[in-house]
C-alpha cells in the first residue's frame, strides 16, 4: 500500500511583512495549508472517513494554541474558505521519540526542507519522498505539496524541474538524479 505524503514549504523570504508576521503566524499558516492538503486527499480518496492528525509535542502552551487554531479552522473554514469536514476535531500531540509516525514524518520533512532550501531538487534523498507526495491522477506537480506564498520562486523551481524532465522523456512525476 502506497503511503501518501503531504508537505508545506513556507518561503519566509517572500512573506509580506505585517504586524502579525510572527513565528506563531507562520506555524499556523503552515498548519492550515497542510490541513487543506489532507482534506483534499480525504475528500477524494477516503470520503467516508476522517483523518486524525498527530503533531509533535511542542509544549503545553504551544500545543494548546495550535489546538485552538485547529478548532477555529474546523468551525469557520480556512482562509481559502475550505471546510475541513474530513479531519477530526482535535489533533493529538506526542513526543517524537515515543512515536514512530512522527519520526517518519520528520524523515520525510528533512529531504523536502533541504531540497527547497538549497534550490536543488536533485538532492538524492528528495526523490524517494517526492515520489510519495499525494497526486490527483498523474499530475506532474503533486497536490500534496504546497509552496507558500504563491510569489515564491520555489514554485518555478518545481515547475522548471518537471518541465525539463518531461522534455527529456523521463518521468513526469519525479525529478531523476
Amino acid at each position: 500500500m502506497r503511503m501518501p505524503v503531504f508537505a508545506v514549504v513556507v518561503d519566509k523570504r517572500y512573506l509580506v511583512p505585517h504586524a502579525r508576521l510572527t513565528a506563531a503566524w507562520v506555524h499556523t499558516k503552515a498548519w492550515e495549508l497542510l490541513c487543506e492538503r489532507i482534506q483534499m486527499f480525504m475528500h477524494n480518496e477516503r470520503p467516508d472517513q476522517r483523518a486524525l492528525l498527530v503533531a509533535d509535542d511542542s509544549g503545553k502552551v504551544e500545543n494548546c494554541a495550535l489546538a485552538m487554531r485547529h478548532a477555529h479552522f474546523l468551525e469557520t473554514a480556512t482562509s481559502a474558505r475550505r471546510r475541513l469536514d474530513h479531519i477530526m476535531d482535535m489533533p493529538l500531540f506526542v513526543r517524537s521519540e515515543l512515536s514512530e509516525g512522527v519520526q517518519l514524518a520528520d524523515l520525510c520533512a528533512y529531504p523536502i526542507h533541504r531540497a527547497f532550501r538549497d534550490g536543488n531538487l536533485r538532492y538524492a534523498q528528495f526523490a524517494p519522498v517526492y515520489e510519495q507526495l499525494y497526486r490527483l491522477d498523474q499530475e506532474a506537480v503533486p497536490a500534496g505539496l504546497k509552496i507558500f506564498p504563491p510569489v515564491s520562486p520555489l514554485r518555478v523551481l518545481l515547475s522548471d524541474e518537471n518541465q525539463s524532465e518531461n522534455e527529456k522523456g523521463r518521468s513526469k512525476t519525479c525529478p531523476r538524479i
